[in-house]
């Protein structure tokens, strides 16, 4: 298994095929929403893309955490109102200002839980 499909599988992208996975104490299988609950992913090289819009951006995020529309779009609205980003929303996220592409690259993530490295059981 490689890295892109190990880190696809911990965060909830796609199913293991085998073995079983604890992230953050929370079983891989049986509890996925508190998996993803507990980890903040991003890509490698930035949560942010500079071609879309800070909404834009912030949209992305509530689909790849599996908000609905209707949900990803008020919590894109509450984060942007948050962060005093309404008037920059609209804009490229590569807008060279200190604050348009931090907190739209932070929002959503939360500090996971102290309780160690993800465990990992073989298939048997």
């Amino acid at each position: 298994m490689g890295k892109t499909t190990t880190v696809q599988i911990l965060s909830t992208l796609i199913p293991a095929d085998g073995g079983a996975v604890q992230v953050a104490g929370h079983d891989l299988a049986r509890r996925p929403d508190d998996v993803r609950g507990a980890i903040g992913v991003t890509g490698q090289y930035s949560a942010v893309d500079k071609l879309l819009t800070g909404e834009e951006n912030l949209l992305l995020m509530a689909d790849l955490k599996h908000l609905s529309r209707r949900d990803g779009k008020r919590r894109a609205t509450e984060l942007l109102a948050r962060f005093d980003l309404v008037d920059a929303a609209r804009k490229p996220a590569a807008t060279p200002t200190s604050t348009t592409s931090s907190p739209a690259s932070c929002s959503w993530r939360r500090p996971p839980p102290r309780p160690g490295p993800p465990s990992w059981s073989p298939p048997t």
